[in-house]
């Protein structure tokens, strides 16, 4: 089964940036046919070269208003069951991020700050076969900074 794995560098197109703000850039994806809704000078979330970065790349000013998220569409899951969704992030000082699936409730992580490392911060959640939306944000402050997800089955206890 395919790793389920989602770098930055390898995926920037299966994410969307979103901001409601003018100076908002929309670049090709490389490696597909999506666009990436970007803009550094409006302090929206965009994808930056980064040391220690799986895929050379995280994603920072995300965060700190409610239309400045980050989202992977169409995360296909194979077989229904318990997952559990980590994330791999960094962070200064102590910042907090929503998790939303679908049009779920959303559950807040905590993230003390890493000491530049990129640290996992996880939840467990039950996923239905088929495509979803995974959504990170915090309408209120800035989160960390993030390098992947990943997604791993809870009952075989690896990635799928």
């Amino acid at each position: 089964m395919k790793e389920s794995i989602l770098t930055l560098a390898a995926v920037l197109g299966a994410f969307a940036a979103s901001a409601e703000e003018g100076g908002v850039v929309f670049r090709d994806c490389p490696k597909c046919d999506r666009q990436i809704r970007i803009s550094k000078d409006c302090r929206t979330a965009f994808p930056r070269r980064a040391d220690g970065a799986s895929g050379g790349m995280e994603v920072g000013y995300l965060g700190n208003r409610r239309t400045n998220y980050l989202a992977w569409n169409d995360v296909n899951i194979v077989g229904g069951g318990e997952r559990t969704l980590a994330f791999f992030c960094r962070t200064g000082e102590p910042r907090s991020f929503a998790v939303t699936v679908d049009d779920g409730q959303p559950v807040t992580l905590d993230v003390e700050p890493t000491g530049g490392a990129f640290k996992e911060v996880s939840v467990d959640v039950a996923l239905t076969a088929g495509a979803h939306s995974i959504r990170i944000s915090n309408s209120e402050a800035w989160t960390p900074d993030f390098d992947k997800m990943e997604i791993r089955d809870r009952k075989a206890g690896g990635l799928k």
